[in-house]
């Protein structure tokens, strides 16, 4: 111990009171008390806030701002399809980076039917986003724990072979009840 440390004193300043207390031996002094009162808990910052308006991922699913992959209203094959591509919690792709990933270089037809290049489909496109998607995440696994990767698909958007680069990222972030969720978008987006 410091020779020039008066611990007694120290403990007394604190708040700390000396005690008898009956079977310590002999040079052995007690300090009771509190101490060092706890640390006034920080206020709620948001407190006396009035919340003006929330847009939820479930609205943005509902407004075509999101598209949803995997939940139960998600179309059949794509959620079996997000399936086989080894994804488990629920995903979603923001509509601007649906159509430049999967539906870039289509023609929508009056019936609402997208028509690819000779050879591409909807479901193929969408593989290869998942695929790369899952290998990105795959990766940044082993560089270290992360929410957020950033990844490119290549798409051949005009069915001629030469290919124009998405740039997208995904994160991991809460769910409309604090449950994790990914979401896909291209970079630029949040």
């Amino acid at each position: 111990m410091c020779e020039d440390l008066n611990l007694p004193d120290a403990l007394k300043a604190a708040g700390f009171e000396q005690q008898d207390i009956p079977g310590l031996p002999e040079g052995v002094t007690a300090f009771v008390g509190a101490g060092v009162p706890p640390e006034p808990k920080p206020a709620d910052p948001w407190e006396g806030f009035e919340v003006i308006s929330t847009y939820t991922r479930k609205q943005a699913i509902e407004d075509g701002v999101l598209v949803d992959l995997s939940s139960e209203k998600a179309d059949g094959e794509t959620k079996l399809l997000v399936l086989e591509a080894g994804f488990k919690l629920p995903i979603a792709i923001t509509a601007t980076a649906f159509a430049d990933s999967v539906l870039a270089g289509t023609t929508e037809t009056p019936d609402g039917e997208f028509v690819f290049p000779s050879g591409q489909s909807c479901k193929g496109r969408l593989w290869d986003v998942l695929m790369v998607l899952r290998y990105s995440i795959r990766a940044a696994n082993r560089k270290g724990d992360t929410d957020r990767v950033h990844f490119k698909v290549d798409v051949d958007a005009k069915g001629d072979g030469h290919h124009q680069t998405v740039n997208l990222w995904c994160q991991c972030g809460p769910g409309d009840n604090g449950e994790p969720v990914l979401t896909i978008m291209l970079e630029g987006e949040d």
